[in-house]
């Protein structure tokens, strides 16, 4: 499209397209979106508490601009460019918030005990 704006014929030709396709196209570009980001969604482990965590402060930051629009009136102005779009504030609270709890603060998983691996150990055959 940016080389369509630079050329004047093919610059005339797009501005010739009218609105209701282009908002058509574009209904069909976000709605594709967000069923990637739905797919996306159903691939993560829910019953680990942290995922459920950061998907669900991600999504309400999100939804800040969105339902409250004057909500970061009093804030910065350089805060306020980012915290502004709800896309954006709630993308980099998900990957804080990812990197946070699953990067560095990562479990490690509890060793088993010596009673649940000899209750659990393989039999070995005999060899004659």
């Amino acid at each position: 499209m940016i080389v369509f704006g630079l050329l004047q014929k093919m610059g005339a030709i797009v501005a010739a397209i009218p609105r209701p396709v282009l908002g058509g196209a574009a209904l069909v570009l976000f709605a594709t979106v967000g069923v990637i980001g739905i797919q996306t969604l159903s691939r993560v482990d829910f019953h680990d508490e942290r995922n459920v965590i950061i998907v669900a402060v991600s999504v309400g930051l999100a939804l800040i601009p969105v339902a409250f629009p004057d909500f970061y009136q009093h804030f910065p102005e350089s805060f306020q460019i980012i915290a502004g779009s709800g896309i954006t504030i709630g993308s980099f609270s998900a990957i804080v918030l990812n990197l946070a709890f699953n990067i560095l603060g990562r479990r490690e998983p509890e060793p088993a005990s010596t009673a649940d691996a000899a209750t659990h150990a393989p039999e070995q055959e005999e060899v004659l």
